[in-house]
């Protein structure tokens, strides 16, 4: 059999993870010897003890005992991951002390991947199923993956189809949150060693815990199905095909903590009692198709590797922005949809049988285009002097004379085309200097063109359908636009294409001390490149200031991976260091002297609730050190520590100043130097696992835990800090002892812990505005309603299950 046959075989192999707690490791526990890792973080299958960097894998095996059915969960099982729902829509991936927001349209600091092809994090956080393996590669990713990403990456790797006998897999949960989860996978082998194909999908809905003021409590669904063709016909010829859909939908309703300030007669809220105050509808619906498709062939010792992806995703939003409830019975309504589009192509060469000199060169160039539309209402009320309910007919003008704007009622709508193109030329050699002593030296070459824009147009609300003008409003504008209304463009023309260039890559030596220990030392630098903030509010905001810069950044570690006692016990440790230069990062509810509503003398009269995204010279460093261990025959352990300082150095930062606050002359929103924190990720994160199993005459008992400690996390930028806080997990049951069955029960948060992972600021009703305040409500400038109600973020309460997992013919 070729090389490509064998990669076959190990790819099909389950191994027990570096935080392994699997179930199926007998033959390990005979041994007391924990097995070896397969991880493909360089490109070629290696075991991860011998990669010169930091790598987390979970396995198949892994993904099926904890009943990881969603991305969110990856978190528990990763020390120093952080990955926070904000929103249905808003998926935040924080790795190393680096967070990333999507919202802020940049390129992500975490990238993820789907069999090797970069996707949004919106399309990863979504169902995980029929998965043989997650890799999270911690650190800048300069050379190899597909985008450079400044603080690491998570690879998604599905599973292929067995070419050699059926196999199949039924998992089926309950939970009490109503929640149902249904996965099914089988697998034929059309032409035995040569054609097989592999059917897999998954049902799955739950509530979201969130309770609204009509009494109704937030649900979710969502399906999927993946279909792969595995088609191996030569030794030397590998091919692989795969097609995945999914359909979601979830209510998006905010979660507020606060007391009512404005007269509505709202509840004072906890950000226990998991209350949202919005009376609209607020929901997220996304669709995607993807196809990836891989091609290996072997010649002349020479590994060639064909990746492709092909993406189309298009997303609905509708939010009332009214989450405090400043007004009651009004919805301060904001929709948005976006249509995307990527493709993906990656060409490399590798040698197969280099003894001194390993080394791999490739290609890479993907597009993506998306129009993303979105409206938001912004009227103004009258409310009357005594304090009465406001008259939503005394709609009054949305600015003042000789602004431009019209004296009615109205919607801001915005127009976001954007496309982008990259082009990257890589190459990495591998050095075997001595038997103990390797050089690795990367670098890559990366060319960017991105094509931002934003048009807006103000106009009356509440029209039907009508046939627009040439060249103005598109047809399927969520709220229709009087016939013929220009659009004004918010990026100058001569702006709107942004190209840069970038050098990238790496050096790692590494050093094995004896048969036990490696020691290595890295550099990483790593680049993002800049843009234009691209939001319905842009509006509020100058050219100058929706422009951002790109981002560079050096990195520096010192590590050790080292086994003992045969194999039986693990212990991996890291340090770094990382200095960038522009770090791109974001601030949300930022104060603004709104240039869509000028005239206010400095002063602050709006809020940009759809975020600003700047730059800010800032240093990482932080530690890592993880233990695995076979504690005894039956009895597997893991424990990751992880330890991230995440500063500003110098930097100058918006101060997020509320209504009513100066601003200097020139400028939109005030901005401070900081040398403060630079995002809200955690400084200490603590991972724990373990498994026991108790084996009977054709059975095995067994019970698993799983905790995880994330500190406290303040961000300095938004002025917020909330405490630290543990999760704790439970499960146990019982299995065959050839793991072709098993019945568990299980908790997540197993003691219910009522915890905050972000907290907004006090919602400003910049789009809401009313001419005179309630009685003893303070009312900055005469225009904007400041209310006490913060949204928060919060974990999961706690959940019980019962999962029956069914396997059958070659597992």
């Amino acid at each position: 059999m070729g090389s490509i046959g064998n990669n076959i075989l190990k790819r099909n192999t389950l191994y027990i993870t570096v935080a392994a707690i699997a179930a199926s490791n007998a033959s390990a526990q005979n041994n007391l010897t924990l097995e070896e890792v397969v991880v493909t973080a360089t490109k070629k299958d290696e075991m991860v003890q011998d990669v010169a960097s930091t790598v987390n894998v979970i396995t198949a095996d892994k993904l099926r005992d904890l009943n990881v059915f969603d991305f969110k969960d990856v978190e528990t099982l990763t020390p120093g991951l952080s990955l926070t729902n904000a929103t249905a829509r808003t998926n935040t991936i924080g790795l190393r002390g680096v967070s990333f927001d999507p919202e802020s349209r940049t390129s992500a600091a975490v990238v993820t991947y789907i069999n090797g092809v970069a996707v949004r994090p919106d399309v990863a956080f979504q169902q995980i199923y029929d998965v043989s393996r997650i890799e999270v590669l911690r650190g800048p990713q300069g050379t190899l993956q597909g985008e450079t990403s400044p603080a690491g990456s998570i690879q998604i790797y599905t599973n292929r189809a067995n070419l050699d006998a059926y196999e199949g897999d039924i998992i089926h949960t309950f939970s009490d949150d109503e929640g149902v989860n249904s996965q099914v996978a089988l697998s034929i082998p059309v032409i035995e060693g040569v054609l097989g194909v592999r059917f897999a999908g998954v049902y799955d809905k739950a509530e979201t815990g969130v309770k609204t003021v009509s009494g109704d409590v937030g649900t979710k669904d969502a399906k999927s199905g993946r279909f792969t063709v595995s088609w191996l016909p030569t030794d030397e010829l590998d091919i692989n095909l795969m097609y995945q859909y999914l359909e979601s939908r979830s209510d998006n309703y905010d979660i507020v903590q606060g007391v009512d300030s404005t007269g509505q007669g709202n509840p004072t809220l906890s950000y226990s009692n998991r209350n949202s105050l919005q009376e609209g509808k607020s929901v997220y619906a996304l669709d995607y198709e993807f196809t990836n498709l891989e091609v290996n062939y072997e010649i002349a010792d020479h590994l060639i590797t064909s990746v492709s992806g092909y993406l189309e995703s298009e997303d609905t939003t509708a939010f009332d922005l009214d989450s405090g409830n400043i007004v009651n019975d009004f919805i301060e309504a904001q929709t948005g949809g976006t249509e995307l589009r990527n493709f993906t192509q990656e060409l490399r060469i590798t040698n197969t049988e280099g003894d001194f000199w390993e080394y791999t060169a490739g290609l890479y160039y993907s597009k993506t285009d998306s129009d993303t539309i979105a409206t938001t209402a912004r009227d103004t009320y009258a409310r009357p002097a005594d304090g009465g309910p406001v008259d939503l007919t005394s709609r009054v003008g949305l600015g003042p004379a000789g602004t431009g704007l019209p004296g009615a009622e109205g919607n801001v709508s915005a127009l976001i085309p954007v496309g982008g193109e990259r082009y990257g030329v890589f190459m990495d050699h591998k050095f075997y200097l001595t038997d103990a002593t390797s050089l690795v030296v990367g670098a890559r070459w990366q060319k960017t063109r991105d094509a931002s824009q934003v048009d807006s147009v103000v106009g009356p609300r509440g029209l039907s359908g009508y046939a627009p003008a040439p060249d103005t409003v598109a047809p399927w504008f969520p709220f229709n636009q009087t016939p013929g209304t220009p659009l004004a463009s918010l990026i100058p023309e001569e702006e709107q294409l942004t190209k840069s260039i970038a050098w990238t890559g790496g050096v790692k030596l590494s050093h094995d001390l004896d048969d036990n220990v490696m020691v290595y030392g890295s550099y990483d630098r790593s680049f993002r490149p800049g843009g234009f903030i691209i939001t319905p509010d842009a509006d509020q905001l100058t050219s100058s200031e929706l422009k951002f810069d790109e981002e560079t950044s050096n990195a520096y570690e010192l590590g050790f991976k080292s086994q003992w006692q045969n194999g039986r016990y693990q212990v991996n440790g890291a340090v770094f260091y990382q200095d960038f230069s522009d770090y791109i990062t974001r601030s949300t509810n930022v104060g603004v002297d709104s240039t869509s509503s000028p005239g206010e003398g400095g002063v602050s009269n709006a809020t940009l609730a759809g975020g600003l995204t700047f730059n800010g010279d800032s240093i990482v460093r932080g530690a890592e050190v993880e233990f695995t261990g076979l504690l005894t025959e039956n009895w597997i352990s893991f424990l990751g520590l992880s330890y991230t300082d995440s500063k500003f150095d110098g930097a100058e930062v918006p101060c997020n100043q509320g209504a009513g606050t100066v601003i200097p002359g020139g400028q939109s929103f005030t901005t401070c130097q900081s040398n403060g924190r630079s995002g809200a990720e955690p400084n200490w994160s603590i991972s724990a696992s373990s498994e026991y199993t108790h084996p009977l005459e054709t059975t095995e008992l067994f019970v698993r835990g799983l905790y995880k400690f994330t500190d406290n996390r303040a961000d300095d930028v938004s002025g917020y800090e909330v405490p630290g806080y543990g999760l704790f997990d439970l499960y146990t049951g019982v299995r065959s002892d050839d793991g072709a069955w098993e019945i568990s029960l299980w908790s997540k948060n197993l003691f219910d812990k009522e915890a905050r992972t972000a907290l907004g600021q006090s919602q400003i009703a910049n789009a809401t505005t009313f001419l005179a305040p309630a009685p003893g409500v303070v009312v900055p400038n005469g225009r904007t309603v400041v209310g006490d109600y913060r949204v928060v973020s919060v974990v999961p309460e706690r959940t019980v299950g019962i999962t029956a997992k069914f396997r059958f013919g070659a597992y």
